[in-house]
């Protein structure tokens, strides 16, 4: 049991999942049924009987209860998520009732689903429908052709779509230690760029090509997951050997390279490198790639929701109405409002430096909005900005002042 309560009272978000810490809860729910402890004052309870008897009904009845609140966008709300348990425990004990009790009884009498060839039967028709949807990747023509297109931009922008994002811990086909040499942006011109951090940074792959183009610079992209930027050995998720791994090989390249870029852009997690004591890691890097190149570029991070909205935004679209995002809360986003600050006031400290703000990138006429002019939203996970939110938002900073001097600055470093 304590196994199982350390699960519940300590694992959180940041946690990978699943993993080797699966095995805690997995362990103590061991335990337990090994234990046999049938008579004890825990198990023999009502509330235990209860829950044992009606578990698997509650399991099954529960998916559609927190995808309704993810609809709704209410699966952040604490009211709203203690109604979803209360509903789910109520229809898993309806259905257990109308449906686990009538079955037991029905086969109590042999027909022809309970014998081995009946049940054989179900499983190669259950088999074939699942092979038939995982063929079709879904079922055709059950979402409108524009949700299709669209729903293949709202992703991170990452090395298996085209981008240069290294994410070793979720593509087992890259090699750790490489992904060092991969460009976007005219990567004919002889202007050269690194952008450099972690999956903050990597989300600025499709905004940095794009202005690339525009200036007409190359830009290497380096970036892996937790790799905040920094030229240390601090990591900030050690239970990712291979992460880290690429995460030290990144730092050791951009040490010896740095002098060898015209300008450097960093971006990150800025909230999390803030709070968790890293700051001063990021000002000494900032404080070097100043004195060795010409421009240095700091990015802000974006909003960061309590619920996603683009699973409001999809599900909106997919019935062809229009998202309301008014109700999705950023309590999450207030550390992120400091970290930003003092992201920008590190930016003022030296003559080369950039700052690169959220109501140049992620605006509607100069107003912060969470959605571009089509309504669409910038995030994909609620943190991350998607491929479509990263062109939008270069789209934006485009059409600022400030760009059109980051432009010549730019130019002039050639």
């Amino acid at each position: 049991m304590l196994l199982i309560l350390t699960s519940v009272f300590l694992f959180n978000e940041h946690l990978f999942w699943p993993g080797l810490a699966a095995l805690v809860p997995v362990s103590g729910a061991a335990l337990i049924i090994a234990s046999k402890r049938d008579k004890s004052a825990f198990t023999t309870s009502i509330v235990s009987q209860f829950l044992g008897k009606t578990s698997y009904s509650i399991y099954l009845w529960h998916w559609p209860v927190v995808v309704a609140l993810y609809y709704l966008g209410l699966i952040a709300v604490p009211a709203a998520a203690m109604c979803g348990i209360l509903l789910s425990i109520i229809l898993g004990w309806i259905s257990f009732v109308s449906i686990e009790n009538s079955t037991r009884r029905l086969n109590a009498h042999a027909n022809l689903l309970s014998t081995p060839i009946g049940i054989l039967l179900l499983s190669v028709a259950a088999c074939a429908v699942s092979a038939w949807v995982f063929v079709e990747k879904g079922y055709p023509g059950r979402a409108p052709l524009a949700f299709d297109e669209l729903a293949k931009t709202l992703i991170m922008a990452r090395s298996d779509n085209g981008w240069c994002f290294y994410s070793v811990d979720t593509d087992s086909g890259l090699q750790v230690g490489k992904g060092q040499d991969c460009n976007i942006g005219y990567k004919g011109s002889t202007t050269k760029g690194l952008l450099f951090g972690d999956s903050y940074a990597g989300q600025y792959d499709p905004f940095w090509d794009k202005i690339g183009k525009d200036v007409g610079v190359s830009i290497t992209s380096i970036t892996t997951n937790w790799c905040f930027p920094s030229l240390e050995k601090t990591y900030s998720h050690p239970t990712h050997m291979m992460a880290q791994e690429q995460c030290l090989s990144n730092r050791r390249f951009v040490e010896s390279h740095i002098d060898r870029y015209d300008f450097i852009i960093l971006a990150g997690q800025w909230s999390d490198i803030l709070s968790d004591g890293d700051f001063p890691e990021v000002e000494r890097l900032v404080d070097e790639a100043s004195s060795k190149t010409k421009v240095l570029i700091l990015m802000a991070a974006p909003f960061k929701f309590d619920t996603n909205p683009r699973v409001v935004f999809e599900s909106a679209l997919f019935v062809g109405a229009r998202a309301s995002l008014n109700s999705i809360g950023t309590k999450l986003d207030f550390p992120l409002h400091e970290a930003n600050a003092r992201v920008r006031g590190l930016a003022g400290r030296y003559r080369n430096a950039v700052y690169v703000t959220r109501d140049q990138m992620f605006s509607i006429n100069g107003a912060l909005s969470p959605v571009d002019r089509l309504g669409i939203p910038y995030t994909f996970d609620g943190s991350h900005i998607s491929i479509h939110g990263a062109l939008s938002a270069a789209d934006n900073f485009m059409a600022t002042p400030q760009y059109q001097i980051l432009k010549r600055t730019l130019l002039r470093s050639d």
